[in-house]
């Protein structure tokens, strides 16, 4: 794991999967460099946005599975055999 600095940042989360972090700068503390920042656990900066008046950042939740828990214990077993066809220059 790394250590990273965001200068003036208010408000610090670890998404839900704890793979990134993101740190922000809320409008309600600071009037400038508002925004948020979203980190890799190794501590490379892989998105960065300013927002004027940015008040709060959160992690959008993960949507129920569209698929039975069958259905994706199948896909799960023959993952192979469907990522073939998403593959760069395969399934064409």
């Amino acid at each position: 794991m790394a250590t990273v600095d965001n200068f003036m940042a208010t408000y610090i989360e670890w998404d839900p999967t704890g793979r990134y972090v993101a740190t922000a700068v809320t409008s309600s503390v600071q009037e400038m460099e508002n925004g948020f920042y979203i980190w890799s656990l190794n501590g490379k900066l892989l998105y960065r946005t300013l927002k004027e008046q940015f008040f709060q950042f959160a992690w959008r939740p993960r949507p129920p599975s569209l698929l039975s828990e069958q259905k994706e214990e199948e896909v799960a077993k023959n993952l192979k055999k469907y990522s073939e066809k998403y593959v760069r220059g395969r399934g064409r």
